[in-house]
């Protein structure tokens, strides 16, 4: 998970690369941000100009965030919070994280 204060970003958002082991970008990727009362669902690869496997959400300052990637019950980050950035930036900071699917482990079966 990486904060960023960028000057291009004025809004505060929740950025999510999703890869496969080998880096290549996965598009049609289900992420679920929930926070009290509330819950969305974004897909990865609706931004091309960005990424096959990449997906954004603006962020509300004051909520408090749970993300998962996935499946929404599969939690991987939780109590994601806007920030303020430094006074030269923009007011709010972003949040980049990039997540690497993992294939399913095959065990041989024997015959």
């Amino acid at each position: 998970v990486e904060r960023l204060c960028q000057a291009d970003q004025p809004r505060p958002l929740l950025k999510v690369i999703v890869r496969d082991e080998k880096g290549k970008g996965l598009p049609g990727v289900p992420i679920w941000v929930s926070w009290e009362g509330g819950a969305d669902r974004f897909v990865t690869g609706l931004k091309p100009e960005k990424g096959a496997g990449y997906a954004d959400f603006e962020m509300t300052p004051g909520r408090v965030y749970a993300v998962s990637v996935g499946e929404a019950s599969a939690i991987l980050v939780t109590n994601l919070v806007v920030e303020r950035c430094p006074a030269d930036t923009p007011p709010f900071a972003s949040w980049q994280m990039v997540f690497v699917a993992q294939q399913p482990s095959t065990t041989p079966t024997s015959p």
